[in-house]
């Protein structure tokens, strides 16, 4: 299959979760600079922003804007 990625993701060796506009829960499948899959229980709208929180050992968080390019449910 061809690869369409601008950069390659990375499969989190552990769970790694998120949080979704301060309140969804989702699970990171993988992560690059330029983007993430998350599985969510709620679909979100193609199009839309997001705010993305992820939690860090250091008790802070890595927090990123973005938007949403697709979602299946």
């Amino acid at each position: 299959m061809f690869e369409r990625r601008m950069m390659p993701r990375v499969v989190p060796a552990e769970g790694l979760y998120a949080r979704i506009n301060g309140k969804l829960a989702a699970r990171v499948v993988d992560i690059s600079s330029f983007g993430a899959k998350l599985v969510l229980a709620h679909s979100l709208t193609p199009g839309s922003p997001i705010d993305v929180q992820i939690p860090v050992d250091s008790g802070g968080e890595i927090r990123v804007k973005g938007r949403v390019q697709r979602s299946d449910i």
